[in-house]
């Protein structure tokens, strides 16, 4: 399906839809490289305790849906010793985002996106320097469509000292063009045993070198998905914050708990709120502004995720020679 295409099945997610993806990602939290393709239906529905039936009947109606449209996996961008940022991009006409997210694309170093309802993206953009940053930066500016770029964040990735073997490689070429293959498929493949590729897969996520993606299509859902972001008080009981949110709205899932977050202020977090229907947020909003000790809430309706996997494929490329030499 492509990303122009609404879902043939939209479906409404329930609390075991949140918690398998909860139970998905490393630590529990989704963040840009936690998501682990290891984590099948058989072990989901152990951490879970639930019938193993019922999250393959979930995993079934995310893929129909078109929910989850593929998996994305990567290298960690760190392992050449580049660092990027998160930037937004605020734009002329709505009706101009398909040209436009065509041609990012086109600009070397953007390796993702993230598509919001109205006028607003995010576009995640990898460089090796902060003066390559910038010109990447103003590149983007320049696009057809593009009113105003801003603010940047910048963000930190978890450092890998993994030094990756010609084995493993071809594990992640493999993995890039199969990710939901089984690992014994994979090991047969790259003519190798089940048991190193499964060895070595650990290795390569335990380390983060390897990120694994979702490709998320939210118009799947017949709930509005909303990312939020929400600024506190110095000293403000966070966990008390999260407890309050999801007690009100459960389908609320943490963000960029783990390794790979932004260098933002440490008091402001973010959440994905699945709401019970457009007409919530507003009611949304103003029970997080009720909340004590926030400051101020940022928030927007998350429409798909975008990949560009030309620069991985030649970080890959780059990869292979280097070992095939030493």
């Amino acid at each position: 399906m492509s990303s122009s295409q609404m879902a043939v099945v939209p479906f409404a997610p329930d609390e075991l839809d949140i918690a398998m993806l909860r139970a998905m990602y490393r630590d529990h939290s989704v963040s840009w490289a936690g998501f682990d393709l290891d984590q099948n239906a058989s072990r989901v529905a152990r951490v879970l305790r639930v019938g193993r039936g019922r999250v393959t009947a979930h995993l079934e109606r995310w893929r129909s849906s078109g929910f989850i449209r593929r998996y994305s996996v990567r290298l960690n961008p760190a392992l050449h010793g580049w660092d990027g940022a998160y930037v937004y991009l605020h734009h002329e006409h709505h009706r101009s985002k398909p040209e436009l997210f065509r041609r990012l694309g086109l600009i070397d170093g953007v390796v993702g996106a993230q598509e919001f309802l109205g006028e607003m993206s995010s576009v995640t953009i990898a460089a090796p320097d902060a003066f390559t940053l910038g010109r990447r930066i103003d590149l983007v500016r320049t696009l057809p469509g593009v009113r105003e770029v801003g603010p940047v964040v910048p963000w930190h990735l978890p450092e890998s000292t993994h030094r990756i073997t010609p084995v493993e490689l071809g594990l992640v070429r493999a993995l890039r063009e199969s990710p939901t293959a089984p690992l014994y498929e994979i090991a047969d493949k790259i003519q190798t045993s089940t048991r190193t590729v499964t060895r070595r897969y650990a290795a390569l996520v335990k380390e983060w070198a390897i990120w694994v993606v979702p490709m998320l299509d939210c118009t799947a859902l017949l709930r509005p998905a909303v990312s939020v972001h929400l600024k506190v008080e110095q000293g403000a009981d966070r966990d008390r914050i999260a407890r309050e949110l999801r007690s009100r709205f459960p389908l609320t899932i943490d963000v960029f708990a783990t390794p790979v977050e932004s260098r933002a202020t440490p008091m402001s977090f973010a959440f994905y709120v699945m709401l019970p229907s457009p007409a919530a947020l507003e009611e949304f909003e103003q029970f997080c502004e009720s909340l004590p000790g926030v400051e101020s809430i940022s928030d927007a309706v998350l429409v798909r995720y975008h990949d560009y996997p030309s620069w991985y494929d030649r970080q890959l490329i780059d990869m292979t020679r280097e070992a095939r030499a030493r």
